[in-house]
């Protein structure tokens, strides 16, 4: 049994008020030869690997004490109930997946989904809960539950790897110094003028405050989350990529410009702010979820007040709003202690904040963005039983609008909300909106 640390009680905290989401993966798989593939056949396999992958990696076996104070190992029983599903490819699918909510002393928090949507594709959902896991920790379990498929039926399940405490990223080092105490109170302190200086980050919202945070901690059906996607072509963000790295720029830099403008021009009041998360692993232990970062948290904002409504989606305007991201804290700078020591600080001011903040989103950065870039290290160009990786995307319903981009063969853009915060017609138009205005700078790059 080991203590929760600060950024696990948060995540444990809103997911007991139901105010979260699972984090979804999705992937989708060519079948090279349908006229012989056995989606049932499929679907035990996939289960035979999960419940492998379950057995023999300590890092998916944890379930919280009942106190919900500490992790502890999962039984065998717990481990071997989690199970593959197959079901239906339906409208309405992803809308029901991110309404599970885990019971995470009593269950595993790993469920999978497999649909069968035509002879040519089958698509696999990866639910797993967020208080365990991110968003690289998801795509690189999902790739091994690919992988651990076999053709053999006969294939037997291993014998368990004993359950082992995961590293604690959130937890002060014994070699943090004075001086990296100093600097991790600087920059903390760079954080706090931020939020003085901007006051709460403007967002849209389809009600006050009061009713929204009355509504979801009766129930959080009350406002609904739902997600959308798109597709953008290698060849642009190929294109992008280069004219990023021209400019000396980052994609994340331009995603944020484009985000925000697209808000700007579809939204009122005219002034939005956004951030984006960026994360720093300290070295790379696969489904090692949160333990395995050397820091997570928003360290870059831009405040576009000042800019031109009526040349706002120009490509001059957009490579400019670009440029101007103005980071907290540059990643070039932040080492192992001060970076520990930064964000124990960060994750603490925010650990006892009220219910009701928590339900309004107060606490939490407008437009909230992450940049799941690292497509190829993830899987495998094959996988048994005949299937290709086509295109995988990654799906979270934090309480505001929640961007994730992931890159296979394409850039796969999602949106997720509920809509407390945004219409579902208002969020589709700006995904539509964001895609266009970035394809369109292109012919500028």
């Amino acid at each position: 049994m080991r203590s929760l640390n600060t950024s696990e009680a948060i995540m444990a905290r809103v997911h007991g008020l139901c105010l979260d989401s699972p984090l979804i993966g999705v992937v989708d798989l060519d079948v090279l030869d349908p006229s012989t593939f056995d989606s049932t056949a499929y679907v035990m396999a996939l289960q035979t690997s999960l419940t492998s992958l379950l057995l023999t990696t300590p890092a998916l076996q944890e379930v919280l004490v009942p106190d919900k104070t500490a992790t502890i190992g999962a039984t065998d029983d717990q481990l071997r109930a989690a199970t593959v599903e197959l079901r239906d490819e339906t409208d309405d699918l992803l809308a029901n997946l991110l309404t599970i909510n885990f019971d995470l002393v009593g269950e595993v928090p790993v469920h999978v989904v497999v649909t069968h949507p035509s002879s040519a594709l089958v698509r696999v959902y990866l639910v797993v809960g967020h208080a365990f896991t991110d968003g690289h920790s998801l795509f690189t379990t999902l790739a091994l539950l690919l992988a651990g498929v076999s053709d053999d039926v006969s294939s037997t399940v291993p014998a368990r790897t004993p359950w082992v405490p995961r590293p604690q990223p959130y937890d002060l080092p014994s070699d943090v110094t004075w001086w990296d105490e100093v600097t991790g109170m600087a920059a903390y302190s760079l954080l706090v003028l931020k939020q003085k200086l901007l006051g709460h980050q403007w967002k849209p919202k389809t009600d006050t405050n009061e009713t929204i945070a009355n509504a979801l901690l009766r129930g959080p059906e009350s406002y609904p989350q739902f997600a959308y996607s798109a597709t953008v072509s290698a060849s642009v963000v190929a294109r992008l990529r280069t004219a990023c790295r021209d400019r000396g720029l980052t994609l994340s830099s331009l995603f944020n410009a484009v985000l925000i403008a697209t808000a700007m021009e579809r939204f009122e009041p005219p002034s939005v702010t956004a951030q984006t998360m960026i994360n720093l692993r300290r070295h790379h232990v696969p489904t090692a979820g949160l333990g395995g970062y050397l820091a997570d948290s928003d360290l870059a904002t831009l405040h576009a007040a000042n800019y031109n409504d009526d040349a706002l989606l120009s490509p001059t305007t957009l490579w400019a709003m670009a440029h101007d991201a103005k980071w907290i804290l540059s990643p070039r700078t932040i080492k192992r202690a001060v970076g520990r020591s930064f964000f124990l600080r960060h994750f603490e001011s925010i650990r006892h904040v009220p219910a009701a903040e928590i339900a309004t989103g107060d606490i939490m950065a407008t437009s909230f963005m992450t940049s799941n870039l690292g497509a190829n290290p993830y899987f495998a160009a094959s996988y048994p039983h005949g299937l290709g990786v086509r295109a995988y995307r990654f799906y979270y319903g934090a309480m505001v609008p929640f961007f994730a981009f992931s890159t296979c063969k394409d850039l796969h853009v999602t949106l997720t909300c509920r809509t407390a915060w945004l219409s579902m017609a208002d969020a589709e138009a700006w995904l539509a909106s964001f895609v266009t205005t970035l394809t369109s700078l292109v012919d500028e790059a």
